[in-house]
Parts: structure tokens; sequence; C-alpha cells
């Protein structure tokens, strides 16, 4: 149902955080490659979004509804610091209005993070910059499970966008970046690269193509 949807996107991203970010290793798994064009739009069932525009990412899974993004993990004295990107479709029921998608999103930030996770800050609201519907998220949250750091404590500062297809109602969209940091250690200024990959879906085709 849609309203698992963006829950769906979180737990896919943990997943991708346990098993990309969370290594001793400093590299990303071997079927993450360089982003070859990064001025060349990634297409989806719906829509298009540019690549993060840094030369430094790389493009793991990449599917007709979506795609997982690593970015190499950066050393520090406590740990990894570790980044993903991603981009997932869901087709469920029809959300017609800004009420009904604020309502799944809270839902789903509620409800979407593992025991291992606290939250410590979530927050949501309509972005009117859009095209389309769209319902941006922040959440940052205590990670006290990671491999290899028994008993450290991480934090995980996630954006996200969850949007609506203009033209078909039941196709939902979502776009998410984050960054998990040792605490006690300073963050890596993702926001500028992070924003300009959600703002991207403006800059894109939302075009409904028959699969």
């Amino acid at each position: 149902m849609l309203k698992h949807s963006l829950r769906n996107l979180i737990l896919c991203v943990l997943f991708c955080l346990i098993g990309v970010g969370c290594m001793t290793m400093l590299t990303l798994p071997p079927n993450f490659k360089p982003i070859q064009e990064p001025s060349k739009p990634l297409e989806f069932y719906g829509f298009q979004v540019l690549p993060p525009q840094s030369n430094d990412w790389f493009i793991g899974y990449k599917g007709w509804y979506g795609t997982q993004l690593g970015k190499k993990p950066i050393s520090t004295r406590r740990g990894p610091n570790t980044f993903i990107a991603g981009v997932k479709t869901t087709i469920a029921n029809e959300i017609a209005t800004k009420e009904e998608l604020l309502r799944v999103v809270k839902k789903s930030l509620e409800e979407g993070l593992d025991p291992r996770f606290t939250v410590r800050e979530s927050k949501m609201m309509v972005d009117e910059s859009k095209t389309t519907l769209c319902v941006k998220f922040d959440q940052i949250a205590e990670d006290r499970g990671v491999p290899g750091y028994k008993g450290s404590v991480f934090i995980m500062d996630m954006h996200g966008l969850s949007c609506v297809h203009p033209d078909y109602k039941k196709l939902m969209f979502e776009l998410m970046y984050s960054q998990r940091i040792p605490a006690g250690e300073q963050a890596y200024p993702l926001g500028k690269e992070g924003e300009a990959f959600l703002n991207s879906i403006n800059e894109c085709v939302l075009t409904l193509v028959e699969n």
C-alpha cells in the first residue's frame, strides 16, 4: 500500500547504510561504479532526476523503479563518515491532496526506523516550489548498532522528497540523501549537492512512459 512506500524507502536506505556505509574498510562494494555522465538524467518510470553533481558519487543498483547511489566514505578518528542517496518509485493508492501526502509521510517517518535507531528530530513540510505535489522531510537519529563499532553512537542525518506524479496520482516517487557521522565528529557539508539532487526533479521531465 502507498502508506508503506516511504517506510519501505527508509528501511531500504538503512539497509544500504548497514551494508555499505558501516563497513570498517573505507570502500564501496564492487558493484558501485563511478557515474560517467553526471549531466545525463537518470530515467525512471514517470520521471527523471540528475545524479549528485560532484565527481565522487557512484551508482550501484539501477532499475526502472529506483536506484542506489553512494559516495566514498571519509575516515574519522571514531569511524567512517558514510553517504547514501537513493530513488524509489511506488504505484499504489491514489493521493490527491497535500494533507493526504503529509499523513503518509508522517506515519512512515514514525514507523520506518529499526529499534537500533533513536529519533532525535523529525520534520516535514509541503514543498511549494515543485511543479507537482511534494513533501520534504528531514530526520536526525542516533544509530547504536553499527557493525564493528559496538557501544559507539553514530548520527544519521537524512533528507528527502516524496512526490505524487501530476498526471498519475497512484504513482509516488521518493528521493533522499543522507550521511552518518560518528558522534563528536564534524559533519561533511553535503547539503549543496544533496539539495541539488532533490531539486533536479524540476529541471527534468515528468512524463509517463509505458514500460
